[in-house]
């Protein structure tokens, strides 16, 4: 699986965990499974996965996780999309609270080959 290291922007009570652009499936896939090695593209069938890590503010845990993505390279005027199951899931939140990592899992399938940014929107539980 590739683990993506985000970038950490909070505002207020929410971590917004955003990633660099990465690639998604050139065509259809089924959302039952995901490829381990970028040969998928190859494959019959499958998505992509991503793991996307990065970190919340010292003694803190998160209350609510949410996962978006939007297409790369169009500027910050193009919307956020909540990954709702059609083409896009997120899924396996993990929080490490030692180091104050939380990981979450994003699963792309049904793509055109486009670059996609992923986010993770963490609102933080009150201290």
């Amino acid at each position: 699986m590739n683990i993506i290291n985000a970038k950490s922007d909070i505002i207020n009570n929410i971590v917004y965990l955003v990633t660099d652009p990465v690639g998604e499936p050139i065509i259809d896939r089924t959302n039952n499974a995901c490829a381990i090695y970028e040969s998928f593209f190859h494959e019959k069938e499958g998505g992509i996965c991503y793991r996307v890590c990065g970190p919340i503010p010292g003694g803190r845990r998160p209350e609510k996780v949410e996962y978006f993505t939007r297409i790369s390279h169009q500027g910050d005027a193009v919307p956020w999309e909540a990954c709702n199951g059609d083409g896009c899931q997120g899924e396996e939140m993990k929080f490490q609270p030692d180091t104050g990592t939380l990981c979450g899992q994003f699963r792309l399938w049904k793509g055109h080959g486009d670059h996609r940014d992923l986010m993770v929107k963490v609102t933080l539980a009150h201290a």
